[in-house]
């Protein structure tokens, strides 16, 4: 974050397709985007997820299936030492925004939410990215004249039924993600 994300200067634009497991909040940015352009400022807490993993963990481990029960308790662990999250409920937007802007334009679009992964495709032969080959199909499908929404809009629909993972978008300043695209 440091280094990506609080030192460039304003007037630079930093644009990362992050098409890796349990990326959504990877640069740590302080605002995500829906669909239709809404800004959420997102603080989150990872303790639920945690402990929603463990227990199912704990269910699996009393069933016999061992191999789950590994699964969801090493997940438990990653929540326990990872940003990203559950909301908590003493949310201080303004300390967010303040610890976690940019002045320059940050734009992360990633793979999938934090508690997501990102699928790998063969897709024509050639082992890819399922959210980055949707990237590829998006620019190749509707060209290079929509806007930041419409992008995300693209590469979700193509994901969707294929793959259940959720690209997000986030910045690191307010910017209007209803302009155009600029790469």
């Amino acid at each position: 974050h440091a280094i990506l994300v609080a030192s460039p200067p304003a007037g630079v634009r930093l644009t990362a397709i992050m098409d890796c497991c349990h990326s959504g909040s990877v640069f740590d940015l302080p605002f995500t985007y829906t669909l239709d352009g809404k800004l959420c400022v997102q603080e989150v807490d990872n303790r639920k997820a945690a402990i929603k993993s463990a227990v199912a963990a704990g269910f699996a481990f009393a069933r016999g299936d061992k191999a789950t029960a590994r699964s969801s308790g090493m997940q438990a662990i990653k929540y326990l030492f990872k940003k990203g999250g559950e909301k908590n409920e003493n949310f201080d937007e303004e300390r967010v925004i303040k610890i976690r802007s940019s002045l320059a334009e940050v734009i992360q679009f990633s793979g999938c939410r934090d508690e997501q992964t990102s699928a790998d495709a063969n897709i024509g032969g050639e082992a890819t990215g399922a959210c980055s080959y949707a990237f590829i199909n998006a620019f190749k499908k509707y060209g290079t004249k929509q806007t930041y929404t419409e992008l995300l809009k693209n590469v979700r629909e193509y994901l969707q039924g294929k793959y259940t993972q959720v690209p997000q978008m986030s910045t690191g300043i307010r910017m209007d993600m209803k302009a155009p695209f600029i790469m």
